[in-house]
């Protein structure tokens, strides 16, 4: 492993992202992820020949690269023989998959790059007129309060989504099945206020309908028509907890066109009408 020391290492709300900054000397090191994370990494002081899915490849100074969630990766830095001070500065930024279809669910002109990054099956490596301005976003980020540097990661994945020279890196060594389950997740959070078929999910991930459907079942426990159900009923819960709206619209705007329906459903699902729910509430609120 690297006897280096990491610094300015910062660490945002769980929901957001974490930025970790290592300076420091290495002999030959590295370090093998697995994360449930996407991560993007930038390499500023030394060459390194990263394994990212089922590829290794020499990386230039100043390299970026967008990992994927769930991609097995390993960096491997020079010797100290091979660099003049036997120095390394990487940065490395990680934000769950969840971010962006949060973000999305309140804004709609993130859907289209949501659902870019939630296609993604291979990692990416950046063009070098994308690295040069990202790198001066990323270097700043260490020291930028939380607010900052949310504001900064979303500049960052309009680069990467919007860069013409981008190129895939590393495909996954694991099972598919679990990519094209988080595949169609991140397509129901997008579009829980739409109406959703499976023929639509079908042709998103690119299988037969009846094929999905029983794939999804045995990996979660639940058809994909219940899994969008129980998130609606969240996003209602939501609704309900924050705001004043009434409720026929919250329920509208989360995907229910029927009124009736959405009642009964809230429920049985809930044990509470979502009058009474908004109402406890508002009371636990007053009562803390």
């Amino acid at each position: 492993m690297a006897d280096a020391e990491l610094g300015n290492e910062l660490q945002l709300p769980e929901s957001l992202l974490a930025i970790g900054h290592l300076a420091g000397s290495v002999n030959l090191a590295g370090y093998a992820l697995n994360l449930l994370f996407y991560a993007v990494g930038i390499l500023i002081e030394q060459l390194q020949g990263p394994t990212i899915g089922d590829r290794t490849e020499r990386f230039r100074q100043s390299e970026i690269v967008l990992v994927v969630p769930e991609m097995p990766h390993q960096w491997k830095f020079d010797t100290p023989s091979d660099s003049a001070d036997g120095m390394i500065e990487n940065i490395t930024i990680t934000f769950p998959p969840s971010l962006l279809p949060e973000l999305s669910d309140k804004l709609d002109e993130m859907r289209a790059m949501t659902l870019w990054f939630s296609s993604l099956e291979e990692s990416i490596v950046l063009p070098q007129d994308t690295n040069r301005d990202m790198r001066d976003i990323m270097l700043r980020m260490a020291e930028q309060d939380d607010c900052e540097r949310l504001i900064a990661l979303l500049r960052l994945l309009v680069l990467i989504w919007k860069s013409d020279g981008k190129r895939q890196f590393g495909r996954f060594l694991a099972d598919r099945k679990t990519v094209t389950v988080n595949k169609v997740i991140a397509f129901l959070h997008c579009n829980f206020k739409r109406e959703v078929t499976i023929r639509q999910l079908a042709d998103y991930v690119g299988m037969n309908g009846t094929s999905l459907c029983a794939l999804f079942k045995n990996s979660t426990g639940t058809t994909i028509m219940q899994y969008l159900l129980g998130y609606r009923i969240l996003m209602v819960k939501g609704g309900l907890e924050h705001s004043d709206a009434p409720v026929a619209q919250i329920a509208y705007e989360c995907g229910f066109r029927d009124v009736p329906y959405f009642n009964r459903t809230f429920k049985r699902l809930i044990g509470l009408t979502p009058k009474e729910y908004r109402a406890r509430c508002h009371h636990h609120e007053l009562t803390i």
